[in-house]
């Protein structure tokens, strides 16, 4: 049972046991992380020449592009994680309960004659 943060468990998370919205995520971090790597190598190399010209490279992009992927999809992961916090829930659970008792109070109460 957790009753406060020093007694969470800390446990490399099994990616078979993740819903396909944290898969999602996890491999769209990765492949702007890659897209971010690949940024790096052709970042060594500006210009490559071919017979008869010369060829650049776009590894400053890629990194800009991945920089700004990778910012969007942690932001994506906070909301998300705030999205289904305990607060939260609790809170769409008495909105759900306030949203019942609204209904129930409209409807017509029955007569009955003894």
């Amino acid at each position: 049972m957790i009753t406060n943060v020093s007694n969470v468990p800390y446990a490399i998370p099994v990616y078979s046991q993740l819903n396909s919205v944290f898969k999602k995520w996890i491999y769209d971090y990765a492949f702007a992380v890659c897209k971010e790597t690949l940024g790096n190598i052709r970042g060594l190399y500006n210009s490559l020449p071919v017979p008869g010209a010369e060829t650049t490279l776009n590894g400053s992009t890629l990194i800009e592009q991945s920089t700004t992927e990778k910012a969007a999809l942690i932001e994506q992961l906070r909301a998300t994680l705030d999205d289904t916090s305990r607060q939260k829930q609790l809170e769409k659970k008495a909105a759900e309960a306030a949203s019942m008792r609204d209904t129930f109070t409209n409807f017509p109460m029955p007569i009955y004659i003894y």
